[in-house]
């Protein structure tokens, strides 16, 4: 499975260089259809359609029109492609009391399990993120850091108003005891008790 972007890495490997919109225009023009889209509206092409798009570049050099390479590649998807037979169900018999059944063998392609393996995945994930966010995890998380932090900020400031408390408090014995050494003699007028 392939991006557009992969497609156009290929073939600049193969020695085709085209912009993305020349890339675009020859899949549009020639009928080359991605093999799959997501739900973000991401296309996929396989293999099958770099060739495609390597043999109608050099048709294209030939000097041959979009027409003639359309009906040229879609003429030969059409030899190329088997007939599709209809898949009989097995025979099954009874033997010894036991069902018995003949063996059914499946094609799958890489390609179809590795599309298969890839659109699950994203479901997976989909709904893992969505049960995550319906479960206010990371709000929760995020307000827990938040108040985490403002009671550290706030402990702190205890700290400081603590260490502030204690050093008022001193000042203000030693202002008491200074205080009571002054006797007032008369209005405002106070002189020390040593000098009585």
């Amino acid at each position: 499975m392939l991006t557009i972007e992969q497609v156009k890495e290929n073939l600049e490997a193969d020695n085709y260089y085209l912009d993305m919109e020349i890339l675009c225009n020859y899949l549009i023009n020639w009928n080359i259809d991605p093999v799959y889209e997501d739900e973000d509206e991401i296309v996929y092409f396989d293999r099958f359609a770099v060739s495609k798009l390597s043999e109608g570049i050099d048709l294209k050099n030939q000097g041959n029109d979009d027409n003639y390479i359309r009906e040229y590649l879609n003429r030969d998807l059409q030899d190329i492609s088997p007939e599709i037979t209809p898949i009989e169900p097995p025979d099954t018999y009874v033997q010894d009391n036991n069902i018995v059944t003949n063996h059914l063998a499946v094609d799958v392609t890489t390609n179809t399990l590795d599309l298969l393996a890839q659109s699950l995945s994203k479901k997976i994930s989909k709904n893992v993120a969505d049960q995550l966010i319906q479960a206010d995890v990371f709000e929760s998380a995020v307000g827990a850091g938040k108040l985490q932090r403002d009671n550290e900020l706030l402990a702190a400031q205890i700290d400081k108003l603590i260490s502030e408390n204690k050093k008022l408090i001193k000042k203000v014995k030693e202002l008491e005891r200074e205080c009571s050494s002054y006797k007032q003699v008369m209005g405002s007028f106070y002189v020390k008790k040593q000098f009585i």
